[in-house]
């Protein structure tokens, strides 16, 4: 809030956009089996979120990242993609409510 109103429904805006194509990406990533492509968008996923305070999103993209690092298998894989996405569909979800000029 210290940014002002305005400067501030700016920048979830440009997060919602960013987020919205860093999930989908992951999401094809994931039917492509291309997991360390869907690790680096995972990760990816963890800056933008996180610098917002995002916990859940954050922490399902850490867990993401830290599966696909560790060669879990591909069902785990898309089961943690799931969460990250449903995480970002809930976070997009409740800035709107709170901030109806982002939509």
């Amino acid at each position: 809030k210290s940014v002002g109103v305005q400067t501030l429904v700016e920048i979830l805006q440009c997060y919602i956009v960013t987020a919205e194509q860093l999930t989908n990406n992951l999401a094809q990533a994931c039917a492509d089996e291309k997991w360390d492509d869907a690790a680096r968008l995972a990760q990816d996923i963890v800056g933008a979120a996180g610098g917002l305070g995002l916990i859940a999103i954050t922490q399902a993209a850490r867990n993401f990242a830290r599966a696909a690092r560790e060669g879990q298998n591909r069902h785990d894989l898309r089961n943690a993609a799931q969460v990250v996405v449903g995480e970002h569909v809930r976070a997009r979800q409740a800035l709107i409510h709170l901030y109806p000029e982002v939509a």
